[in-house]
């Protein structure tokens, strides 16, 4: 039997720095990289989801990034059909393909087969909850989600109004949390042959690169992107909205939330949205972890996760 071709995989949590150590693997292998990560792919997002830039993406090929109306959502099961067919398209030119991840659900549908079968809906019910989410606010259903399901509202930013309302809907069908549908999910065969290599530094290090990235993406005029955004037509309210900081900022930019209070807003979600990565990570099998430190240039992180993936190949 013909061997499964061979992904590598790059994931850690948010600012922890896949972005440079990625681009550097990529032109050491040579590469081209798919993004699975559920904020870059909306179109116009590109300050606040840290999506690689133009420059970047000269340098390297990149797929899977900002091809989304910010209108439109998008389906783990839609993730993964074109990342599969986007790894095979480059793998029939017999390049490498090199998966960058931050999205933990996207990741391990991916490369663990997982699927969601089963989870009863009721458009009624999710009208209901999304009119409820508009009048109390998401905060307000989170926290009735964490009585609920607390398992499930651990990984949901409060803001994630979408994610609560679907675990909210499936409790009020089905008299039973989201959470323990998912652990009875199903698998389907996986094509491809993952190689796992995570990024991870210590608590304090990472805090503070969170802190500093967000600075620099409000001074690289994050601000201002959102303000185009609702220039453009958006409300403020659609799946791209979702992405961490955007709500808040777009109530900077209607007058209804202080900038320093926004800017609070976005550093604690942010960390604990990094938390929530991890969370996700430390459950997948086979990762190969590798610990950084501000003294290490990428090229040498790079060049370290090389070496193993070559020595996995034999």
């Amino acid at each position: 039997m013909a061997a499964r071709p061979r992904v590598l995989v790059l994931l850690g949590p948010t600012a922890v720095g896949k972005t440079a150590v990625a681009l550097a693997l990529a032109e050491r292998l040579p590469a081209e990289i798919i993004s699975a990560d559920s904020r870059q792919i909306y179109a116009g997002l590109t300050i606040g989801s840290a999506a690689p830039t133009a420059a970047e993406r000269a340098l390297v090929p990149h797929h899977l990034v900002e091809f989304l109306d910010p209108r439109t959502t998008y389906s783990v099961a839609e993730f993964v059909a074109a990342a599969e067919a986007t790894i095979a398209d480059i793998t029939s030119r017999d390049r490498l393909p090199l998966l960058v991840a931050g999205t933990g659900l996207y990741l391990r549908a991916l490369v663990t087969g997982w699927t969601l079968t089963g989870v009863p809906r009721d458009p009624v019910v999710r009208a209901r909850l999304e009119a409820e989410a508009v009048s109390a606010g998401s905060d307000a259903l989170h926290v009735r989600l964490r009585g609920i399901d607390p398992e499930t509202a651990a990984r949901l930013a409060p803001a994630d109004t979408k994610r609560i309302v679907r675990a909210l809907e499936v409790w009020e069908v089905s008299g039973r949390p989201l959470s323990a549908h998912l652990a009875e999910s199903g698998t389907r065969p996986v094509p491809f042959d993952y190689q796992l290599h995570a990024l991870r530094r210590p608590r304090e290090q990472l805090n503070a690169r969170i802190a500093a990235r967000l600075e620099a993406m409000l001074a690289a005029g994050w601000l201002d992107e959102v303000r185009s955004l609702l220039a453009a037509g958006l409300a403020g309210d659609e799946p791209a909205f979702e992405s961490l900081g955007y709500r808040a900022l777009a109530a900077v930019a209607r007058g209804e939330l202080d900038p320093d209070e926004a800017r609070g807003r976005i550093l604690i979600d942010t960390r604990r949205f990094a938390k929530r990565q991890m969370t996700w990570f430390r459950a997948l099998p086979d990762v190969v972890w590798h610990d950084l430190d501000d003294d290490e240039p990428p090229a040498t992180t790079a060049a370290r996760i090389a070496e193993a993936w070559a020595a996995a190949t034999g």
